[in-house]
């Protein structure tokens, strides 16, 4: 449950919670969540410190409900690309991205991880997301082996799990500022692993 977001209720007040949340998403994404300062994101609000604190307790609570307005969205478009599509074709679609990714994409959601850590709101928040979303590539893993698109003894939750490990992986390792692998070559990995996860590989 987050903290102090429903002193009021109404129009004014659901609007001005979504212009936070949304301005909270922006400033958290730039600026990080440690970094982030409060002034920032009621300016990108275009409101005052005072409504910020009038609605939510402290910026944790801020990157909590902020999480919850829009981390699913951000998530999906993480694991699963721009548009429905089997397992193994959402994985070669997105794989594609790993080495050509802008600077920006995923930066909430890698704050959200760092600061789960510690703030256990934010981790309630993404548990939520991933299982919504691990529920949704397991169904979409289901009915590719009914179809003969993956490996029909594929264990899926485990296939599943390592997707959402290698992509969520992929978004710490780019804070970190490493030089990425050629996107060309990243996709020639990728080939390989849907290759091998829909039985092709060998066959």
């Amino acid at each position: 449950m987050i903290p102090n977001v429903t002193r009021t209720r109404g129009p004014a007040a659901t609007e001005t919670r979504d212009r936070l949340a949304q301005a909270a998403a922006e400033v958290f994404a730039r600026d990080g969540f440690e970094s982030a300062k409060v002034s920032a994101i009621a300016e990108a609000a275009s409101l005052t410190t005072g409504a910020i604190y009038f609605h939510y307790a402290d910026k944790a609570s801020l990157l909590t409900d902020s999480l919850s307005r829009h981390g699913g969205s951000e998530l999906t478009r993480l694991l699963e690309g721009a548009s429905p599509a089997s397992l193994p074709e959402l994985m070669r679609s997105v794989g594609r991205l790993l080495g050509a990714e802008r600077d920006g994409d995923g930066s909430l959601f890698t704050e959200a991880l760092v600061a789960a850590r510690r703030q256990p709101g934010v981790a309630e928040v993404l548990k939520g997301h991933l299982e919504e979303r691990e529920a949704s590539l397991v169904a979409l893993g289901r009915e590719a082996q009914q179809t003969s698109q993956l490996d029909p003894t594929l264990p899926i939750e485990a296939t599943v799990r390592f997707w959402v490990l290698l992509r969520l992986g992929s978004l710490l390792v780019r804070a970190l500022d490493l030089d990425s692998p050629a996107p060309d070559d990243w996709e020639a990995v990728m080939e390989r692993v849907v290759a091998a996860l829909t039985g092709e590989e060998g066959a």
